[in-house]
């Protein structure tokens, strides 16, 4: 009997041992679990809900701690702009050419998503301005690629690509060059006042004694131009030569205009339109068409006034744009056909009752309108959106 209780302990003890070594060796090969540090960094997902934030252990090997499976991989802080983190932002310092801080300099960051001309330009561009150490942080509109432009009361601008959410700028900007001058008749002499002057992709316009001036120009070769006076004189043009610092006087005189002459008729069966008005972009009018359709403007400029198309217009019609063609040294032609608004109107209904509040959108496209596609020719505008009433109907106004 004592001999087989001493077996019997024998057995219990080398179980516990076994099981000893089992759990030890099962430790030593399982995974150390720490919390994240800030050097760690996720390298995925698993089935059980272990992210995988990386360290090196003491053995090297790496370990992987425990996250909140609903966390999937945040953009950390100036990438992303989430609750409860800063919004993606760049930061600068703007100095002049010796170093020193640019107190008040203009910031704009704007999305590379927006393109010049772009309604919703405003949308995807933000501002900000330097402090007293010419240090400055301009929130970006999303996370992406902008370009930045920094402009300085007597610095020249200076536009800086591809400049994503985190990145820390230093412009040096360099001193601007100034022009300074008057517009005048070339045969009276007499001056030329409220008439636009554009100088380097900034604008201005004379006073009431003919005089200018733009500042913070960029160095090197400048065009400077006016508008044309549209009273048989054209605008003035003159190339100048800019160095940094420099503060130049320059006498524009309007020069002779060729004729814009043409005729505006209904699309539908070509047809004089009386009454047309025919204007700049801005809406200044320059001519009305007679009984026949006809017009004529004179001090049209090739050089000055090519990139500001003509639009045509009349109650009850679509306006069209255009740009007119040489006919011969002096004469200039541009006819329009218009076509007439159009207006739409129906009823919304699921297919037995009417549908209040549904919203119905319209897209209209246009042939020969603003230059934006000119390898289809076909300018999309922005889309008409109305309401259904209480009944389902619905009317888009002329368009």
């Amino acid at each position: 009997m004592r001999t087989r209780r001493i077996v019997s302990s024998a057995i219990v003890i080398f179980a516990v041992v076994l099981v000893g070594v089992w759990g030890w060796l099962s430790g030593a090969m399982r995974p150390s679990v720490s919390p994240a540090s800030p050097d760690t960094h996720f390298t995925g997902f698993t089935e059980a809900g272990l992210t995988g934030p990386e360290t090196e252990s003491e053995t090297g090997e790496p370990e992987f701690a425990k996250s909140d499976p609903t966390d999937r991989g945040q953009p950390a802080g100036a990438e992303s702009g989430g609750e409860g983190l800063p919004a993606p932002r760049i930061t600068g310092m703007v100095l002049d050419p010796f170093g020193a801080p640019i107190f008040g300099a203009s910031i704009t960051a704007i999305d590379d998503a927006a393109h010049p001309g772009d309604p919703f330009v405003d949308d995807l561009s933000t501002h900000s301005m330097t402090d007293d150490s010419g240090a400055f942080a301009v929130e970006c509109a999303r996370v992406g690629s902008h370009r930045v432009i920094v402009f300085a009361l007597g610095f020249a601008e200076q536009r800086i690509f591809d400049t994503r959410a985190g990145d820390h700028l230093e412009v040096f900007l360099s001193p601007g060059a100034s022009i300074s001058g008057r517009i005048c008749y070339p045969d009276e002499g007499s001056v030329v006042a409220g008439i636009e002057v554009r100088a380097g992709g900034l604008r201005t316009e004379a006073d009431a004694a003919g005089l200018f001036q733009i500042d913070g120009l960029e160095p090197g070769t400048t065009f400077i131009s006016t508008e044309s006076a549209w009273n048989g004189w054209a605008g003035a043009f003159e190339s100048v030569e800019l160095v940094a610092g420099d503060a130049i006087w320059v006498d524009l005189e309007l020069r002779p205009g060729v004729t814009v002459v043409g005729r505006v008729v209904d699309r539908r069966d070509y047809s004089p339109l009386a009454g047309a008005k025919i204007a700049r972009r801005d809406g200044r009018a320059l001519a009305i068409t007679d009984a026949r359709g006809r017009y004529q403007i004179e001090g049209y400029s090739r050089i000055v006034d090519h990139s500001d198309p003509l639009c045509a217009s009349l109650p009850g019609y679509g306006e069209e744009v255009g740009h007119p063609i040489e006919r011969d040294e002096s004469v200039y032609l541009l006819n329009f056909a218009l076509g007439p608004t159009l207006v739409i109107s129906g009823q919304v209904t699921d297919g037995t009752n009417p549908v209040e509040r549904a919203i119905v959108s319209v897209r209209a496209r246009r042939l020969g309108d603003r230059p934006v596609e000119y390898a289809t020719g076909i300018t999309v505008a922005p889309p008409i959106e109305v309401v259904s009433a209480a009944d389902g109907s619905f009317t888009v106004p002329a368009i």
